[in-house]
């Protein structure tokens, strides 16, 4: 059905309301004779719109974006039946590659759950997703923690799938905010990084690393008085403390984790350790700062590559508009250094510093003639460490309008400071770098 034309009489508008009505009514009903037994019409999984593709379950009729008739949206077989005599399925939440995610309820005491199902294994890649299910039930109980889902039951179908049954709640993935804002304000972001923080140092505690975090796998929901909560969800590749387990061997094997917000040591294969989830996790915040992954490369290849030896640009130079703190962004930049002795030693370690980078000290030490505070220091520090005074010349060189808004910028002034130190031997023959740790008091971190 078109939108109404401009000129066209109302009645016709109607008519054709009512004859595209009846179609979806026939439509409706044909499907629940053939699919759908009388006690279970819940298979619908709500109504889908024919040219967008929204789906809509809260009895809508027409697509108010751009006013189409809803169609039956007919998803899944399983909806309305009861799994292991315990759980029935309500609707489809969620689909990936090799699970679904369905809304259920318990039938005996009506507490609402996430039912998450992987079929039975047919050949290499769904037996791996069955062995990464069954790991991510054994982490999920091994721990217990608010910003992690809690596992309630598992086990399996008589055709052979594989389930588990989880908290049940609606929210967006960090990625859908990202994609809807284009990116992530500072001050909205980094209360949720100190809670991933958080889980990782419960996660970590409990001898596993997660190895997946990437915006997708963090969940933001909303909680009363406009407070919000996140969740770290799948850890189906998590790693555990048994390297000699045939388990973790297998795992160990695989090229496990989303290329772009992988570690250096995990995309080499080097068994990895806390430190590679303070990487992806520092990955995950450059994306959600300046809009797009700390990666520009496409190919698997070259993604790896960079992985090993390329640094991102400055966020700064990337997104001069969102006015990230130059603190913050050194916090950032420190978790991205290539060798793990670099970044933070652990996830509670970065939360600190993500904290502080909200509210930094100002300096006046030793440097103080260059008049840069505390704050700026680390960020100059974090960026001498990956980059040159030509590759910050040629960033700023690009775009003449870019340059020009970010004159007095932290570019601007990180090429200022490597000149007057390049230009100047301090007295003791230290260099910038000794003297930025020695005076930051973060010489000790690394």
């Amino acid at each position: 059905m078109s939108l109404r034309q401009k000129n066209e009489p109302k009645w016709v508008y109607q008519l054709q309301i009512g004859r595209s009505l009846n179609t979806a009514i026939s439509a409706m009903n044909t499907a629940s004779s053939s699919n759908v037994s009388p006690q279970q019409t819940s298979r619908f999984n709500g109504a889908m719109c024919p040219v967008c593709q929204q789906t809509f379950r809260n009895g809508e009729i027409v697509c108010p974006s751009d006013m189409e008739l809803l169609v039956p949206a007919v998803i899944d077989a399983l909806i309305g039946t009861v799994i292991d005599r315990k759980y029935r399925l309500l609707s489809l939440s969620g689909k990936g590659a090799t699970a679904k995610v369905y809304r259920a309820t318990h039938e005996s005491i009506g507490r609402t759950v996430a039912v998450k199902i992987v079929d039975a294994p047919t050949d290499v890649a769904s037996t791996r997703a069955v062995e990464r299910l069954r790991r991510e039930a054994r982490a999920l109980s091994l721990i217990n923690h608010p910003n992690v889902p809690r596992l309630f039951d598992a086990g399996q179908l008589a055709d052979g799938s594989t389930y588990l049954v989880l908290d049940y709640y609606e929210g967006l993935s960090l990625y859908d905010r990202i994609q809807e804002k284009g990116c992530v304000a500072p001050e909205d972001l980094v209360p949720l990084m100190a809670e991933v923080c958080h889980a990782l140092e419960h996660i970590h505690a409990h001898g596993m690393i997660h190895r997946d975090i990437k915006p997708e796998n963090i969940i933001v929901l909303s909680k009363p008085q406009g407070r919000i909560h996140v969740k770290l969800i799948d850890f189906g590749i998590c790693k555990f403390d048994d390297p000699g387990s045939e388990d973790n061997a297998r795992a160990n094997a695989e090229f496990c984790g989303s290329p772009l917000y992988m570690s250096p040591e995990n995309i080499n294969g080097v068994l990895v350790d806390r430190r590679s989830d303070v990487y992806s996790l520092g990955a995950t915040m450059y994306h959600a700062l300046s809009g797009k992954p700390p990666l520009s490369e496409t190919t698997l290849i070259d993604i790896v590559h960079a992985h090993r030896s390329v640094m991102p640009s400055p966020i700064s130079y990337i997104r001069p508009d969102a006015q990230v703190p130059l603190s913050l962004e050194a916090a950032v930049f420190r978790s991205l250094q290539k060798l793990p002795g670099n970044r933070y030693q652990s996830s509670s370690e970065m939360k600190q510093a993500l904290i502080k980078a909200m509210n930094p000290d100002e300096y006046t030490g030793r440097l103080s003639n260059l008049q840069f505070s505390g704050a700026e220091l680390r960020a100059i520090l974090a960026f001498v460490k990956s980059t040159t005074i030509e590759q910050v010349n040629k960033l700023l060189a690009q775009d003449t309008e870019t340059a020009q808004s970010i004159k007095f910028s932290l570019l601007t002034r990180i090429r200022t400071a490597i000149q007057q130190i390049e230009s100047t031997q301090a007295p003791t023959g230290e260099s910038f770098e000794d003297l930025a740790l020695e005076n930051t008091q973060i010489g000790s971190q690394d």
